[in-house]
């Protein structure tokens, strides 16, 4: 219990350090919300850099503090000049913003109540739940905190090139509480990132309006959104630490741009402050998820050529913000992600593995079925996003910031939708645009109920009532279609989307016509066609609130086994390697765990850790000791082409020795400093290692091996 309240106090002090420099740098008119949000985005993410860049330079893996250390010297010198750092705007009501956090916590929580069945830290059987990749994500989070960037866990010697600095922040934190396995990954970071996300989306819909049920609209959005009729749209998904967290830093990344083509930041002093939180969110944000900084380049993009066209008076701050957007996200990505084996994993202009066909969206397993799989695709990801669509309507917002930034964000993903294919990976852009865009849609749909069915104080109109009901029948309608997978006597997933939307603006015209019958005001044309265009609006983003819901609609969100899809559709990956063993280990017992903690009990901090299971991630995982070689299917595609042989080999020297000791095959190990060895039973016909070895543990399923230096 002590190191999780280690690991709190750590995450409230980064969090008031970022507080502090975001109120310095923003002004001191900034709500208290905003304040939190943002400490909790910019404090975790300069933790992150910091503690990734100053690694060899600050020892004991304490890099990450600097920033704390740092605040501690500054903060009473700039208090001492402007007291008013101290204070907050109260003029913002509570109401709203408290509504939110309840509705957005109570869903969040129950979300992770529900996730942590699956991911028990004891038992006294065999632990099953897990998601397969849980495994490489904690083994890599006590990498980067104790070899740092430069040096793999999985090859001594080695180095991950991938989007990892979400687990580098786990990792910091976690060896500096002393938390045991798995806790900052499955119950720390999903916390975390479910109070930054929501403080943030809250904080940011109440300073673009006023609408009472705008910020909770945000908050359901951001924590139980989704997509209509299609999976995989769940932002705060707990089996992805990295998104969950960087969605945190995306949503402060977003608002520390549109403040720079802000008034308050007109002053050179003002706008170089601001640039300062810009750079290091995004070298969090590309660092954390790639798609998620691919994402905002291209809706700041959007904004700052749309801004040179309309020769706006902020187009050279939009210009400057863009470079340096562009500079960060650029060094990050060559420092840190560039140069993998895999290349990414992303095909471009293939059909074949597109996320459609993995869902089960195409109406046939033709080439035009999967073009209009991906089309149906693209329509399932829309109602979360519709509120965007007021906003474009409107002329008075049409070419604000914050709609030019919105529909460059939203453009970016579905583009990628369209031009990608890497079986669920393409659709990952548009879940990073969701997370800003649902903040879009929230006031757009604020906007869109007041100009055309107003509401009186907390009591909405009878039509927006409506619109909310068919939008919760609609998605029942399309829960059941759902349920009519590839593998049905008719198939009927695909029709979901098209029912939702068609579904929708047809409720909208007849709720209008409705209200047009009682009421002067919608008689008008103008006024017709722009109460439909709200209604229909609601009744999507509706949709979009409630997409958590479609998990319970099936437990099947990819391709089923012996389903009909052609080879045209879909094909399995190949193993990325021919690595001699390919068996991938997500389970382990009671007797591994502790075979786990005798390891780091006993393990001197140079030596290295053999283990015949060489593809999985368990060993490092659950041992946290660097090893010799392990976790192939990671290390292989995320690792340098320079270092797919000598990994092989590795594995070749460990089956050696593990399967028929000899002289000569402990020769090696004893060169590269191993000095333990891991021993699943199973794969080895041995049961003899002296006098080069000694058994120390000697279970079923484990054997864990000394290796005697005086036999080297």
């Amino acid at each position: 219990m002590i190191p999780v309240l280690l690991a709190v106090l750590i995450v409230i002090a980064q969090t008031a350090a970022g507080a502090f420099w975001w109120r310095l740098f923003r002004g001191t008119s900034v709500r208290l919300l905003e304040a939190i949000g943002m400490g909790m985005a910019l404090g975790t993410a300069a933790a992150t850099t910091s503690g990734v860049l100053l690694f060899r330079a600050i020892p004991g893996g304490w890099a990450w503090a600097l920033p704390i250390v740092v605040t501690i010297v500054v903060a009473p010198f700039a208090v001492h000049r402007n007291p008013a750092l101290l204070r907050t705007r109260r003029d913002t009501p509570w109401g709203p913003a408290l509504l939110a956090l309840v509705v957005g916590g109570t869903l969040g929580m129950a979300s992770i109540a529900i996730n942590l069945r699956n991911y028990p830290l004891h038992s006294d059987g065999m632990i099953t739940t897990y998601h397969p990749d849980m495994l490489f994500f904690e083994a890599l989070s006590t990498s980067l905190a104790r070899l740092g960037p430069a040096d793999s866990i999985f090859m001594s010697g080695a180095d991950l090139r991938y989007h990892w600095f979400a687990y580098a922040w786990s990792g910091q934190v976690a060896q500096t509480a002393g938390t045991e396995a798995f806790v900052m990954l499955t119950r720390v970071l999903p916390i975390v990132a479910l109070v930054g996300s929501l403080l943030l989306a809250v904080a940011w819909t109440q300073r673009l309006t006023r609408g009472r049920w705008a910020p909770t609209l945000a908050a359901i959005l951001i924590v139980f959104g989704g997509y209509v009729g299609a999976s995989y749209g769940t932002l705060l998904n707990f089996d992805s630490p990295s998104q969950a967290l960087v969605t945190v830093w995306m949503l402060g990344l977003c608002i520390a741009l549109l403040s720079t083509v802000g008034r308050r930041a007109q002053s050179g002093k003002a706008l170089a402050g601001l640039l300062i939180v810009v750079a290091v969110l995004t070298v969090a944000t590309t660092g954390g998820k790639i798609n998620s900084a691919v994402v905002v380049l291209v809706g700041w993009l959007a904004v700052t050529l749309v801004a040179l066209a309309r020769r706006e008076a902020w187009r050279a701050r939009a210009a400057v913000t863009a470079g340096i957007v562009l500079l960060s996200a650029g060094a990050t990505y060559l420092a840190f992600i560039a140069g993998s084996a895999e290349k990414g994993g992303l095909g471009i202009g293939s059909l074949l593995n597109k996320a459609s066909s993995v869902q089960g969206l195409n109406p046939s397993d033709s080439r035009w079925g999967v073009l209009l799989g991906t089309a149906i695709f693209a329509i399932a990801v829309f109602p979360r996003w519709a509120g965007v669509a007021w906003l474009v309507a409107v002329p008075r917002w049409r070419w604000q910031p914050l709609t030019v930034f919105s529909v460059g964000v939203g453009a970016a993903g579905i583009g990628a939708l369209l031009l990608f294919s890497g079986g669920i990976n393409d659709s990952w852009f548009a879940l990073s645009a969701s997370a800003p865009l649902s903040v879009a849609s929230a006031v757009g749909v604020s906007r869109a109920v007041q100009a055309a069915a107003p509401s009186r104080g907390w009591r909405p109109s009878r039509a927006a009532v409506a619109a909310v009901a068919c939008g919760v029948l609609l998605t029942v309608l399309v829960l059941a279609l759902w349920s009519r997978g590839p593998d049905g006597a008719v198939p009927l997933r695909w029709a979901g989307p098209l029912v939702a939307l068609g579904g929708a603006i047809l409720a909208g015209w007849l709720i209008t016509r409705v209200v047009g019958r009682g009421n002067s005001r919608p008689r008008q044309p103008h006024a017709r066609t722009g109460l439909a265009l709200a209604l229909t609006v609601v009744i999507l983003v509706t949709m979009g609130a409630l997409g958590r819901l479609l998990s319970f609609g099936s437990g099947e969100f990819a391709v089923q086994p012996g389903s009909t899809f052609s080879t045209s559709e879909f094909r399995p990956f190949d193993a990325f390697t021919t690595a001699l063993d390919q068996r991938a280990v997500t389970t382990w017992s009671a007797s591994q765990s502790a075979a786990a903690s005798y390891l780091r009990e006993h393990m001197a901090g140079d030596e290295l850790l053999g283990t015949n299971i060489a593809f999985s991630a368990l060993v490092p995982a659950l041992t946290g000791q660097p090893t010799y070689v392990s976790a192939i299917q990671y290390q292989a595609p995320y690792g340098r082409p320079s270092q797919l042989q000598p990994l092989l080999e590795r594995e070749r020297l460990t089956f050696e020795f593990t399967g028929s000791p000899t002289a000569m095959d402990i020769a090696p190990l004893c060169a590269a400093n191993v000095g333990w060895l891991w021993v699943d039973p199973e794969r080895s016909p041995a049961r003899d290692w002296e006098p080069w070895a000694t058994i120390v543990v000697d279970e079923p399923d484990v054997l864990i091996l000394r290796v005697n230096r005086s036999a080297c």
